[in-house]
């Protein structure tokens, strides 16, 4: 009776566990994120990009009070909403650590991506413009993105 429920349980597991070549193309309620952040700067000095499926949010803020968020909406392709998901492979996430090497220290900036997803949310934050083998396509990508709105 035991073995039973156990295989039972381990079955109804099965479809939540994601094996480490799988990405995710075809899922729903995905959203990645990435961002830039620079803490000694004028003018726009956060700036995060929002990607669903349908559309390109950015919205940059600043430290001085008397500038206004600025937010921006850019379309984006089914196509291509493919090819960021084929990108996204969760557990790369999940092997890398939250914080890598020394963001924004002696204000070199930060930059970060994160990736939201049924099974969860993942934030990694590294050093502003540096590359993070693992996820290095996906890094290119987003950064790609974020290009796409004038300055």
């Amino acid at each position: 009776m035991l073995r039973k429920l156990l295989l039972v349980a381990s079955l109804a597991l099965l479809p939540a566990c994601v094996s480490p070549s799988e990405t995710l193309t075809g899922e729903e309620g995905v959203v990645l994120r990435s961002g830039t952040s620079f803490g000694m700067c004028m003018g726009y000095c956060v700036s995060e990009l929002t990607v669903t499926p349908d559309e390109l949010l950015l919205v940059e803020t600043s430290r001085d009070p008397a500038q206004p968020t600025r937010t921006r909406r850019l379309p984006l392709e089914q196509e291509e909403w493919e090819e960021i998901l084929a990108l996204v492979n969760p557990s790369d996430l999940e092997g890398l650590p939250e914080t890598i090497g020394c963001p924004d220290c002696a204000d070199g900036g930060a930059e970060w991506i994160e990736v939201e997803h049924e099974g969860g949310k993942r934030r990694i934050t590294f050093e502003y413009g540096h590359d993070v083998e693992r996820i290095q396509p996906l890094v290119e990508k987003a950064r790609e993105l974020r290009e796409r709105f004038p300055r």
